[in-house]
């Protein structure tokens, strides 16, 4: 049997209740109390067939004017499962030297009991991703780190920023949503 991530989180279903978002899922990253966001996971159910539970995921995309992308992923899930803690227990993004500044990682695990462990920047590393054909170059690079304290019934919160310095291109936009 495949686990996943059960992707019909709190806030859809709040939604279509009563058409509102709850106040924490608009807050500003990591600012929501630990009590709080404590409080909206205990209203979703535990699937046995899910090795984490989706509490929010919001993609903001803006271009400047000169056409650089800047990206923002903020996403909330619940850990529900053991197996959870070695494939979720890390975070990492990516980006290319040659347009993109080194991205910005933030997070933090708030475990059962309501203590708040933020992610340390200093745990964050840098690799180069292994290229397959010796013959292929690339400017990509990785930044990935260390979830602090993870466990089975932890929230975990992530911020990543991304933000190009040169435009990708004068003739659009690349990648996809």
């Amino acid at each position: 049997m495949k686990l996943g991530i059960c992707r019909a989180g709190l806030p859809a279903l709040i939604c279509m209740a009563s058409h509102a978002a709850p106040s924490w899922v608009e807050a500003p990253a990591l600012s929501v109390p630990p009590a709080e966001l404590l409080k909206a996971a205990a209203g979703m159910p535990v699937l046995p067939q899910y090795i984490a539970a989706e509490l929010l995921l919001d993609l903001g995309v803006t271009l400047d004017e000169a056409g650089r992308r800047s990206l923002r992923y903020h996403y909330i899930y619940r850990v529900d499962q053991e197996a959870a803690i070695q494939g979720l227990g890390t975070v990492s993004a990516g980006w290319s030297t040659w347009f993109e500044e080194k991205p910005v990682i933030r997070a933090r695990v708030i475990t059962p009991d309501g203590v708040e462990h933020l992610l340390d920047p200093a745990t964050l590393g840098e690799s180069q991703p292994q290229v397959k054909d010796a013959d292929m170059f690339s400017d990509r690079k990785g930044l990935r780190g260390p979830l602090p304290s993870l466990v089975k019934g932890a929230l975990v919160e992530v911020e990543i920023t991304q933000r190009e310095f040169r435009v990708f291109s004068a003739a659009g936009n690349r990648g996809s949503l």
